[in-house]
């Protein structure tokens, strides 16, 4: 997901397009997922973790709440990462008049989209580990098919804009599918122990 823009652009562009501008922008995403393979991806682990031991060892009425927490925290390790992303791609773009460069609309552009696409692609980790497979490659494929067509029918700066509103929609249908996971979480359990004994 994080890939496939500076693809198209590439391909599509033929040489009209900046590769490096294009790479550069990608560097706060790279960090981003740095730390969140660092720290960020451990917490999701915890999380789920966590929650399949308070669905073993802990009352059914406390599952309402225990799956709240879940999502909450599931929530805070994909906003701490995009703001790792952003600040760093804040700190590159106020570092550029130093070295000669004019941040133009396409540069801010290429800069904040992965912000998004980061975003997206989290949802689709978080998906895969938490729901199925099924659920992320919905959003993977979403997000292509989105990307594929914006590129190469419109300007760069609107075909970014328009894959930016895709993920935002993807984001909050993949969000809504992950509380739903987590809301469901014990019931499916439950279901799985019954079927067992």
């Amino acid at each position: 997901m994080l890939w496939v823009d500076k693809f198209l652009f590439i391909v599509l562009y033929q040489g009209d397009f900046n590769i490096v501008l294009l790479y550069v922008a990608l560097i706060p995403v790279v960090v981003a997922q740095a730390a969140y393979f660092a720290s960020q991806y451990q917490e999701l682990q915890t999380i789920v973790d966590g929650l399949r031991l308070s669905l073993e060892n802990r009352p059914i009425g406390s599952l309402e709440h225990d799956t709240d927490v879940a999502d909450r925290r599931c929530r805070g390790v994909t906003s701490r990462t995009i703001a790792v992303a952003g600040a760093t791609a804040v700190g590159m773009l106020l570092c550029s008049p130093v070295l000669g460069v004019r941040p133009t609309l396409l540069q801010l552009a290429l800069f904040a989209a992965p912000l998004w696409f980061l975003g997206a692609s989290l949802m689709a980790f978080h998906l895969a580990q938490v729901a199925g497979r099924r659920d992320a490659g919905i959003l993977c494929a979403a997000h292509l098919a989105v990307s594929c067509a914006a590129i190469a029918l419109l300007p760069p700066v609107i075909a970014l804009a328009v894959i930016v509103a895709a993920d935002v929609v993807l984001l909050r249908r993949g969000g809504r599918t992950l509380r739903s996971v987590f809301s469901t979480f014990g019931y499916e359990l439950f279901w799985k122990k019954a079927i067992a004994w």
